[in-house]
C-alpha cells in the first residue's frame, strides 16, 4: 500500500531525489537543526555560511557532515548571493539580526539606537 501522496516502493518517482532547499542562517542553532532535519529526510540542502567569521569553518564542516552543500555568502551583500538559489524549490531563513543599519542598502530599515 502506498503512503499518503501515492508514492510507494513500486512507484518510479519514490526514489527520485527530493527538492533543493536553501537555508540562510544555517550556522545558528535553529538553522543548523533545520539543515540536519531536511538532510535526514532526504532533501538536498544548500547551507549559507557567512564568510570571514571565526566559527564559519567549523560550522561549515558540521553542516557538510550532515550532507549539506556549504555556500559562503553574506546575506547583507547582494553580489555574494548571485546564483545561490538557482534550482531551489524553497528558501528557509533562520537569520538573526542583532543590529539593523542597512538604510543605505535599499532595505528601508534605519539604524536602531544603541547598536
Amino acid at each position: 500500500m502506498a503512503p499518503p501522496g501515492g508514492k510507494g516502493p513500486g512507484d518510479p518517482k519514490a526514489n527520485q531525489k527530493k527538492p533543493l532547499v536553501v537555508v540562510a542562517g544555517a550556522t545558528g542553532h535553529i538553522g543548523g537543526e533545520v539543515v540536519k532535519d531536511l538532510a535526514a529526510h532526504g532533501y538536498r540542502v544548500k547551507a549559507l555560511v557567512r564568510p570571514g567569521r571565526p566559527a564559519s569553518m567549523a560550522a561549515a564542516h558540521r553542516l557538510e557532515s550532515c550532507g549539506a552543500q556549504v555556500v559562503f555568502a553574506d546575506p547583507t551583500e547582494a553580489d555574494t548571493l548571485a546564483g545561490v538559489c538557482d534550482g531551489a524549490e524553497a528558501v528557509v531563513s533562520a537569520l538573526g539580526v542583532r543590529c539593523v543599519g542597512w538604510e543605505g542598502r535599499g532595505l528601508g530599515v534605519g539604524a536602531r539606537p544603541g547598536c
